[in-house]
């Protein structure tokens, strides 16, 4: 965390942030407004950089999209994760989690737990207008399941690095004592920062590059895989499982972007194909 802390630090002061190296000073650890200690003291100074960080959106519209895109590419490569303040500390006295960018395969898992939640409320919605007498029972159970599903994915977001902490093909492990201590206001709030780590990063890399056209034919996320792992020279399969999405997609999308830049400069005519552009249409 300290680590990522020196580059957090290093980005606010190279794109020039609207903030003061009085106000970077403050948050540090040992600053006047940052007195915690060990980790905490990390994890608060970089909840802090961040918020300076988000400050440069601040911006008129056209501007603002640019800059977004910028800092999406800027956090995705740094695999930057989005620190959750909790409502109440949890029994060991942690008040803060980490929820970080994910791969391929993990946030396919994530987006599979979210339908199974859709499903659910869906269900407790519908059994609570019913009047059988095992209705109560079978609501019951499908809270209990809801709770369970919801846990689960807290549990993966705020695993370190990209990966699931447990082999999803085989029976789910017991959750961690931890998590039971959440309170719903904790469990939407990692989820909410899931959403902005990971889709909100991707969306708005992709969001930068729809301009480009949209000549070359649909492609799906595996087909732009198999490209990207050609492009930048590692198996597909690593970056699916093993590096999470918004880096390698904002890697091999800016070095796209450059191939297609230097094309037009050496043919002096328009751009070629975009191989992103069927897969972001």
């Amino acid at each position: 965390m300290k680590a990522r802390c020196i580059e957090l630090r290093q980005d606010l002061e190279t794109i020039e942030a609207p903030v003061t190296k009085e106000e970077l000073d403050d948050y540090w650890p040992g600053g006047a407004e940052n007195k915690l200690t060990g980790r905490g003291a990390w994890i608060y100074c970089w909840a802090r950089y961040n918020a300076y960080l988000d400050r440069t959106q601040e911006k008129g519209p056209s501007e603002a999209d640019e800059q977004a895109a910028d800092l999406a590419a800027l956090k995705a490569f740094r695999d930057h994760p989005v620190v959750v303040e909790l409502a109440n500390p949890l029994p060991d006295g942690t008040i803060y989690l980490t929820v970080h960018p994910k791969s391929f395969d993990t946030l396919t898992l994530l987006d599979e737990i979210e339908e199974e939640l859709r499903w659910l409320l869906e269900r407790i919605e519908w059994l609570q207008g019913r009047w059988e007498q095992e209705a109560p029972a079978q609501v019951g159970e499908a809270l209990r399941l809801l709770s369970e599903f919801e846990l689960y994915a807290v549990w993966i977001c705020t695993t370190d690095g990209a990966s699931v902490p447990f082999n999803p093909s085989l029976p789910w492990p017991p959750l961690p004592d931890w998590l039971r201590a959440l309170e719903v206001l904790d469990i939407l709030a990692v989820m909410k920062g899931h959403h902005a780590v990971n889709k909100h990063r991707i969306g708005l890399i992709a969001s930068s590059l729809r301009k480009r056209g949209t000549e070359d034919r649909k492609a799906s996320w595996a087909t732009l895989a198999m490209r990207a792992g050609g492009s930048l020279g590692v198996p597909m399969d690593h970056l699916l499982k093993s590096r999470s999405f918004a880096s390698w997609f904002a890697e091999v999308a800016l070095k796209w972007d450059d191939q297609a830049e230097q094309h037009e400069r050496a043919q002096g005519k328009s751009r070629a194909p975009d191989p992103l552009a069927g897969a972001i249409g």
